[in-house]
């Protein structure tokens, strides 16, 4: 019995999702997800980093910062992304919103500004920095492609 209620409901599920159509706003919603995530994989990784006595704690707390500045450019960008949905859905204000956060979050990893001192931990961090950016990158596929 469980399962026929569970086939059900996932029958249903999948039945609502197709007729619904994505608008703008629900891609940009996850993608979004996807430079979330991409922040929290590298808090992670400077983490292990520090963990492994790779980086200082100088250094953890410097790319920490940073990380912590791009989820707070994130945050914005939900917040405006919100609040041109609420207003109709402009691909141009949303465009802006990411291209201000693709800037706010290449400014954070700029040349010289983390100060890392080992080779291969700079390496990783600036690959890190780089996979945020592709996400948002995707972010701006999404608002592009979308209706």
């Amino acid at each position: 019995m469980r399962k026929r209620i569970s086939v059900c409901f996932l029958l249903c599920a999948v039945l609502i999702l197709a007729a619904c159509e994505k608008g703008t706003y629900r891609k940009i919603l996850s993608a979004e997800n996807g430079v979330a995530q991409s922040i929290g994989a590298a808090t992670n990784i400077v983490g292990d980093l520090y963990d492994r006595q790779v980086i200082d704690r100088e250094e953890k707390n410097a790319v920490a910062s940073a990380l912590l500045d791009a989820n707070r450019l994130l945050d914005s960008f939900n917040k405006g992304a919100k609040a041109v949905h609420a207003a109709g859905d402009s691909k141009a204000a949303y465009l802006t919103l990411v291209e201000q956060l693709a800037v706010g979050v290449r400014s954070l990893n700029a040349s010289g500004t983390l100060r890392v001192k080992n080779g291969a931990a700079k390496a990783q961090i600036d690959a890190l920095f780089a996979s945020i950016e592709g996400a948002i990158g995707i972010l701006r596929v999404a608002i592009e492609g979308g209706k």
